[in-house]
């Protein structure tokens, strides 16, 4: 419900692991672990919705220093104006967004290249469970 009105977002399912304060750890299908922001969590073990915005995903380089890293698959990079969206299969999702400007692109990567992405804690919310996103 939640993400619905946060916009354009990455969203993965998982279900609940541990919830401490204002943090929790999902973990996802295939065994990834998502360290987030509880922001409205039920009982550990079930459902949980992730929802990262794409600018707030660190492609490449740039991901080093995030808290949650990941490989993504270059699938399909989309040009508009200033900045590029890059589509990525991210922990089993083939439709993750990394939006970047176009300044820090990386000009080597190619689609079907493997590369490190990431975020921090505070740039993921765990939110009611959603279907998956269309």
């Amino acid at each position: 419900f939640v993400a619905n009105f946060i916009g354009e977002n990455n969203r993965l399912n998982g279900r609940l692991h541990s919830h401490t304060g204002e943090r929790c750890v999902v973990k996802l299908a295939r065994g990834e672990k998502v360290e987030a922001l509880a922001v409205n969590v039920g009982q550990l073990g079930g459902p949980v919705t992730l929802s990262v915005r794409p600018e707030r995903v660190s492609l490449n380089g740039s991901s080093e220093s995030c808290v949650n890293r990941f490989s993504g698959r270059v699938a399909e990079f989309i040009y508009l104006g200033d900045h590029v969206r890059v589509r990525l299969e991210v922990c089993g999702k083939a439709d993750f967004f990394v939006k970047q400007p176009i300044a820090e692109l990386d000009t080597a990567l190619a689609v079907g290249d493997v590369v490190p992405i990431g975020w921090q804690v505070e740039h993921v919310r765990a939110l009611d469970p959603l279907l998956e996103a269309n």
